[in-house]
C-alpha cells in the first residue's frame, strides 16, 4: 500500500538527523503515533485525498541499519 503526499520540504546540508518531521506533516496526514514499552513504534498516516487510506509504518531506532525485509 501506498499513498501520494505533497510536501514542502527543506533540505538541510549537515543536519543531525535524516528525516524530521514537524506539526504540518502530522497536520496534514493526521498522523497517530503507537508506542510500546520495548522501543518499537509505529506511525499510521492518513492519505488526505482519501481519508478511508491509510499507511502504517514502522519506525527503527537511529544508528541501527534499515533492513528491508522486516521494514517497511
Amino acid at each position: 500500500a501506498s499513498i501520494d503526499l505533497l510536501i514542502q520540504a527543506h533540505v538541510v546540508r549537515r543536519a543531525p538527523f535524516e528525516v524530521l518531521l514537524g506539526r504540518p506533516f502530522f497536520a496534514h496526514t493526521k498522523c497517530k503515533t503507537k508506542d510500546f514499552a520495548n522501543g518499537e513504534q509505529y506511525l499510521t498516516l492518513t492519505d488526505p485525498s482519501n481519508r478511508s487510506r491509510c499507511l502504517k509504518i514502522p519506525t527503527y531506532v537511529k544508528g541501527l541499519p534499515f533492513d528491508p525485509q522486516q521494514g517497511f
